[in-house]
């Protein structure tokens, strides 16, 4: 287990190099993180100066944040790590003055629509065929294609 006081939260300053290989843990190609990454706030959570997890957050609007990928080294998943990041970067949108929070995933990907849902998150909208049209090859999750995206949203 690890003690919460040794994760340090910060901003990836400008220059610095974009952690893809984190990145790619929740999407598929390194083309899709570009289309995305560019406009976003990139998050890092680092245990002893290592990233140990990745968030990507835009404005929608004025007042919704879109957290538009969110990612814990795979050594460090099912530790608690993901959830606790989660709601650092819901604190940090309520500290930014947002009124809405967005992400979304693959209807099919039970372990993340339960700790979105966890955390406080809504189902809002399902996008059908998402994973189809947006993607040039098939994913697979646990054996099972990814087609649809459901939107989740949560009032701050």
């Amino acid at each position: 287990m690890f003690n919460q006081k040794d994760l340090k939260l910060r901003t990836l300053h400008p220059g610095e190099n974009i952690p893809y290989s984190l990145l790619l843990l929740a999407d598929e190609t390194v083309e899709a993180i570009d289309r995305y990454i560019h406009q976003s706030v990139i998050s890092v959570l680092e245990h002893e100066g290592e990233m140990i997890a990745v968030c990507a957050t835009a404005m929608i609007d004025e007042q919704v944040m879109e957290i538009k990928n969110i990612a814990v080294r795979e050594d460090w998943q099912n530790k608690g790590v993901g959830y606790r990041f989660l709601l650092d970067i819901i604190d940090k949108a309520k500290e930014e003055g947002c009124s809405e929070l967005v992400i979304a995933t693959a209807d099919c990907a039970q372990k993340q629509l339960y700790l979105y849902q966890k955390a406080g998150f809504q189902p809002y909208r399902v996008i059908p065929d998402y994973f189809i049209q947006n993607y040039p090859e098939p994913i697979f999750e646990d054996g099972i294609q990814l087609k649809d995206q459901v939107i989740l949203k949560m009032s701050l």
